[in-house]
């Protein structure tokens, strides 16, 4: 990838402000509180609107299900949201994703598992399967190989956690 054509004034003020919403705690579409309590940091700071626009629209776009439809138009979406969406991603995988996984669960009071066919929210074990498919929906090709590498990490966890947990149970 070339990095010539890539705002790193954009890019790192929205890395440092994209979940600034949560000093408040959780916040339901924090994306969207972050990208407004970020304005008045970004005009303090002396960015421009057109800068500042940038920073928001990266803002609102590093969820996960605010990429999908970027993922039908990749070019909708300018390059330093997609580093910003695929980094905040990574970071929910590997290691790091699931120690972030077990904080997030316990400090929402989710289960640990109820069963093997757990979904998102249901407990932490259908948590972590849930981010079994984010390698997929990465827009940066580094994104892609380093969410792919981290996803293996996922799967050989969940794979021991059905092994311990499970064993001798409807498989």
């Amino acid at each position: 990838m070339s990095h010539a054509h890539i705002d790193y004034d954009v890019l790192v003020a929205s890395c440092f402000l994209h979940d600034i919403s949560y000093l408040k705690g959780m916040i339901k579409n924090h994306h969207l509180a972050s990208a407004r309590y970020a304005l008045p940091i970004l005009k303090r700071f002396g960015f421009s609107k057109g800068k500042i626009k940038l920073i928001q629209e990266a803002i609102v776009h590093h969820v996960a299900h605010m990429a999908r439809a970027v993922q039908k138009n990749p070019k909708k979406i300018f390059i330093e949201a997609k580093i910003l969406r695929d980094a905040d991603n990574i970071d929910c995988l590997g290691s790091i994703g699931i120690t972030r996984m077990i904080l997030f669960s316990a400090n929402q009071k989710i289960p640990y598992f109820k069963s093997k066919s757990d979904k998102l929210d249901d407990s932490f074990y259908g948590n972590i399967k849930f981010l079994l498919g984010w390698h997929k929906k990465m827009l940066t090709s580094e994104g892609k190989k380093i969410a792919t590498e981290r996803t293996k990490i996922l799967r050989i966890f969940i794979k021991q956690i059905e092994k311990e947990n499970f064993q001798g149970k409807n498989k």
